[in-house]
């Protein structure tokens, strides 16, 4: 498993370059990628290397609200201001990328579900706001080829 990790980790730097001129015009800070396909199976990618090794490392996948909660992929989008608070990936989520405030954009595919978790580095809440008033223009940049595997 941690071959498999370690490369995936080596992507992050590819992810990082690909997504760097759109995170300014969009004003995101990070792209965490989860698929959970119809066996259980999930894939991640991350726009964050150190943020995916942290991931990977504290086992968040046994707790994370989208590799566990079923319920989760009902929605088409889930601010995370409506998610648990006390959540510690939301938690460090916060203290170690600085990323509060975020959105995950849910897409059904014909083999699982995508989950692209994406945020700002902003302390000022209403780039909520900016979040939902333009929910196209961020689904346009995570349905562009290169973002999707």
């Amino acid at each position: 498993m941690y071959a498999m990790n370690k490369s995936i980790l080596n992507l992050s730097k590819d992810i990082k370059l690909l997504c760097e001129p759109y995170f300014k015009s969009l004003s995101l800070d990070h792209l965490n990628y989860i698929h959970r396909d119809s066996n259980g199976l999930v894939t991640y990618l991350c726009s964050n290397q150190q943020w995916l090794n942290h991931y990977l490392k504290k086992s968040y996948p046994k707790i994370g609200a989208f590799e566990q909660n079923k319920n989760l992929a009902t929605y088409k989008y889930i601010l995370w201001t409506g998610l648990d608070h006390n959540d510690p990936i939301l938690v460090d989520s916060k203290e170690m990328l600085g990323v509060e405030y975020g959105i995950t954009i849910i897409k059904h595919e014909n083999d699982g579900i995508d989950f692209y978790n994406i945020g700002s580095k902003t302390s000022d809440s209403s780039i909520i706001n900016k979040y939902v008033n333009n929910l196209d223009q961020y689904e346009n940049f995570i349905l562009k080829d290169y973002i999707v595997t």
